[in-house]
This record gives C-alpha cells, structure tokens and sequence, in this order.
C-alpha cells in the first residue's frame, strides 16, 4: 500500500490505553516507513479532554491534564514531520441537551495550548527535518500470517504490547520504526547505532542475506 500512487495519507488513532499524562504516545502505523515512502501520516486525534461528556477511554481528569496531553501528542507530530486533527466527537439529540453535547476542543482552555503549539509547530516547518534517532526498529507484517492463531498471541502481547507500545517509549532514547520489507531501502539513514528487529520469524535466504550485510555495515 506505501507504493500504491492514489493514497498520499495514512490515518490511524493512538493508543486508547495510553490517552492519560505520563504515558506514551503511540500509533499502529510504522510512521518512519510511511514518510521513507514519501507519504504522510496523520493522527485521528479523539482525545477526551477535561470537558468531554464521557468517561471512557481515557477521559481526562482535569484542565492541567488535557494541557498536557495536547502538547505531547502535538509535539510528537512535530519531531516526527506528522499531521493531524483534532475530532470532536461529541454528539447530543435534538432538542435535548445532555453531558455528550458538551465540545471536546472549542473551549478556551483547550484552544490555548493548541494555538501555542501550533505557533511552534508552524516555525518548525521553516527548518529542515532531520531524524536525530540513533535506533531503529524493524517490524514484520507477513509473520503473522504464518503463525499458529492461538499459540501466537502470548508472544505478541510481550513483543508488541509491552515491549513495543509501553517499554521502549520508556527507555529514554527516540527511535524510528520500520516495515521489514524497507530494510534494503536505500534511503533508510546509514547512522543508527541500534538495530531492533522485533519479530523476524519468517526467515528467507534474502533476508539473510541482507541482515548479513547490516552487520557487515555495507548498506
């Protein structure tokens, strides 16, 4: 799909179990494979903020939070040279009011911080974005395919859950996260110290081959 000429931008949401100040941000999508191919990622930004008329999924527990939230997640687009809205999914019946009718982001409080980081984010654009992550990591999405539906999940949730949406936001250090198949991406940078192949399990002898060229430090 990265290839396919008709699609420019990739949306997805966050995770909705990480939607509260001090923890990560994160989405589904390989964002640095999405930009290497000269597309856009862009996040679906539904975030309950302090004013929002439910409590599910993450619902923020005050006006500081909400503040908070808005400028990591923004901030997070902006070193990652992503986009994205802001969905009001607020909704109410006709002639009824009720707490769902109530705007998630039209509020002053909430309008604040987003006008600032748009301010920065703006400036930022003038600049040349440059990736400053010294680890990558390398994803496969044709594993799964081959493996044992019910035997599989265990490993997944300690690869993909744990290790990658909670533990490695928490390491402390950025990284660029890839689709297996660009590994030979001519444009992928040549500096990362680290090399993180998450679940390499369908193993071929091209991939060999090209992970034998990594270590050899000839691509």
């Amino acid at each position: 799909m990265l290839k396919d000429p008709n699609i420019d931008v990739y949306v997805s949401a966050p995770l909705y179990e990480s939607r509260h100040a001090g923890q990560p941000y994160f989405t589904y999508i390989p964002v640095d494979s999405v930009t290497l191919h000269g597309r856009m990622y862009a996040g679906d930004n539904d975030e309950r903020t302090f004013s929002a008329g439910t409590l599910r999924h993450g619902r923020h527990r005050g006006v500081k939070e909400t503040c908070a939230v808005m400028m990591r997640d923004i901030g997070w687009y902006m070193v990652k040279n992503c986009g994205a809205w802001f969905a009001d999914m607020s909704y109410g019946r006709p002639r009824k009011w009720d707490a769902m009718r109530y705007p998630w982001f039209s509020r002053e409080e909430t309008t604040t911080p987003m006008r600032q980081m748009f301010d920065i984010f703006t400036e930022g654009l003038k600049k040349k974005h440059a990736s400053g992550s010294e680890i990558a990591v390398f994803v496969s999405a044709s594993t799964p395919r081959y493996e044992d539906i019910y035997r599989a999940p265990p490993l997944y949730y300690n690869l993909i859950s744990k290790m990658l949406f909670r533990d490695m936001n928490m390491i402390g250090a950025p990284y660029d996260i890839y689709l297996m198949s660009d590994l030979a991406n001519p444009k992928i940078k040549k500096d990362y110290k680290l090399y993180i192949f998450l679940n390499p399990f369908l193993k071929h002898s091209a991939l060999d081959h090209l992970l034998d060229r990594y270590v050899r430090r000839e691509l």
